[in-house]
């Protein structure tokens, strides 16, 4: 392989800060604090791997203390990592937690086998755009591409494996390999794919056939640290009464969007509500709300109405509209 991947990820330094041997290297090699001293680790092995015609991959904590000049990066704690290595001229792949760890729970908790935690459905893996917009075209070349990650430490064997990897996988795919961006049309070809994966006796999920609208966004700009109510119209996407649930689904940013509260309105009135405390960011947990329809919803006005907040400085997001569920 031409990439030799070195980790470089969650590496404790806390006990460098008191080893003298440590203490006498950045002494020596003039290093202000233990980041520099990953650098300067990870720097040799970067000139040692260009020294056999390799290059050097490793996850963005590589980036604290100074890149290596030659060192690919992959982007697993949010996006800013890889645009930090792109704006640098250094190449890189996007692998986000918020987007694409597949050993995430796919859909509520109680429902699917135990798993580290998270939560990522396979429309949020859909969602996401590889090429961050604030990249000039020229950045933007070095946006490598994207790997979907699947760790194993809650997975027992090969049939959890495809269990949490399917269908899953087909969004990554695509989300890698093709510039259309069309949620129901690409959820009408996994329930081909599902049949494809029966046929071979690939195990997976069953993805739901409930069509999908995305009926508004959210912005850093203008959601702040304190609780606010929001509105958006869902009149066009309600389809007949049936069980309905909102999905809040990050897309980028420091931090997270809170939820506690959902209510469906009827012609201003409240007619269905979910409260519960929940998130979406990185790590998103309990971000989605259900919300029963009871009556025929033609002729009617309907909004949600969300009580939302930014953890901290706030991120983006699209809020989306599933239902009702479908055979």
């Amino acid at each position: 392989s031409k990439f030799i991947h070195v980790g470089g990820d969650e590496v404790d330094k806390s006990h460098w800060q008191k080893d003298p041997r440590t203490q006498e290297i950045m002494k020596q090699r003039g290093l202000k604090n233990v980041d520099e001293v990953q650098s300067w680790i990870i720097r040799q092995m970067d000139a040692y791997l260009a020294s056999k015609g390799r290059r050097l991959v490793g996850w963005d904590e590589i980036l604290q203390g100074g890149l290596a000049p030659g060192a690919t990066v992959m982007s697993w704690r949010g996006v800013d990592g890889g645009i930090a290595a792109a704006r640098a001229g250094q190449d890189v792949i996007m692998t986000p937690t918020s987007h694409l760890y597949l050993d995430y729970y796919q859909a509520e908790p109680s429902s699917e086998p135990v798993s580290i935690g998270g939560y990522l459905p396979i429309e949020t893996v859909y969602s996401f755009e590889p090429i961050p917009k604030e990249l000039s075209p020229e950045e933007a070349k070095h946006i490598l591409g994207i790997q979907g990650q699947l760790w194993t430490e809650y997975i027992p064997n090969i049939k959890h494996l495809e269990y949490m990897a399917w269908p899953r996988l087909a969004a990554v795919s695509e989300v890698g390999w093709s510039s259309r961006k069309d949620l129901n049309d690409f959820m009408s070809r996994v329930a081909v794919d599902m049949k494809r994966l029966e046929a071979m006796g690939v195990n997976h999920r069953r993805a739901s056939g409930a069509p999908i609208t995305k009926i508004g966004e959210w912005k850093a700009a203008d959601t702040g640290v304190e609780w606010f109510d929001r509105e958006w119209d869902v009149t066009p996407a309600l389809r007949g009464p049936g069980s309905y649930i909102l999905r809040f689904i990050y897309t980028d940013g420091p931090s997270r969007l809170m939820m506690s509260r959902v209510e469906l309105l009827r012609d201003g009135e409240v007619v269905a509500t979910d409260e519960h405390e929940g998130y979406t960011g990185w790590w998103s947990d309990r971000n989605g709300y259900t919300l029963v329809l009871s009556d025929d919803p033609s002729g009617r006005t309907y909004r949600v109405r969300a009580r939302i907040r930014a953890d901290e400085v706030g991120s983006n997001g699209a809020v989306y509209l599933i239902g009702p569920e479908t055979d």
